[in-house]
């Protein structure tokens, strides 16, 4: 090799070394800069996120509904002329029981207030039978007939029902036997309710079944005694209120 080669070769070597050296201590660019994405890329972590701002003005929630207040199996209203929902209501005497709650500004009034008016004001007659229904059967009876007669609501006919004793079903007395008179009261009742659209057609067939199970069903008799009670009921509607159901 001569030494032109060698001079060329050396001088080759110191260069390509400067080359590696000048790379090497280069500065490195800052972080997340060079390499930065294009949007923003935020670091913090989930300690560092301030919470969201409070509102000026709280969000209002709507007041709670004293109608609502009341399980669900058990919060549910009835009645047309007057509308009940269960609840704690307390009679004259402080005795407060879970029952049938009018919501009605005549639910206030007292049984002497509500005996003044009930004999024309259907309403009143229904609130004064569910206020007696406890402690008088017999004037519970005859107001809850007297409410239904000048409103028609159906709620007043089953609080009659309630009242005169009617048990729906197979009653037995107490040699085990069925209780017949209470299986066809039962029946002309919920056969009359039936005539007025206050009861299902199901449950009179229901009776009826239970009456021939027994051998007890007379359905001549039985259906010409609800006829005879019906067609009363009709006649002191229109004295009453000068029109029929």
């Amino acid at each position: 090799m001569t030494r032109k080669t060698l001079l060329f070769l050396a001088a080759f070597a110191v260069a390509g070394i400067g080359m590696i050296i000048a790379i090497v201590e280069r500065p490195s660019p800052p972080a997340n800069v060079a390499y930065a994405p294009t949007q923003p890329f935020d670091t913090r972590t989930n300690a560092d996120t301030p919470p969201p701002a409070e509102p000026d003005t709280p969000l209002s929630r709507p007041a709670p509904d004293p109608m609502t207040a009341f399980p669900t199996d058990t919060d549910r209203s009835f009645g047309e002329a007057v509308i009940f929902t269960v609840g704690y209501v307390c009679d004259d005497t402080g005795d407060c029981r879970y029952r049938p709650a009018p919501q009605h500004e005549y639910a206030r009034y007292t049984r002497q207030q509500l005996e003044t008016i009930a004999g024309f004001d259907g309403a009143a007659a229904i609130i004064l039978a569910n206020r007696l229904g406890a402690t008088d059967l017999e004037s519970a009876k005859r107001w809850a007939v007297q409410g239904f007669l000048l409103t028609g609501d159906p709620y007043a006919f089953h609080m009659a029902s309630l009242y005169s004793g009617v048990a729906v079903g197979a009653q037995f007395n107490a040699d085990g036997e069925l209780d017949r008179l209470a299986a066809e009261e039962a029946y002309i009742w919920l056969k009359i309710g039936h005539e007025l659209g206050v009861a299902d057609a199901g449950k009179v067939n229901e009776q009826a079944r239970i009456l021939k199970d027994y051998r007890a069903f007379e359905p001549a008799r039985l259906d010409a005694e609800a006829d005879a009670r019906l067609e009363k009921l009709i006649e002191d509607r229109v004295r009453l209120t000068g029109r029929t159901f």
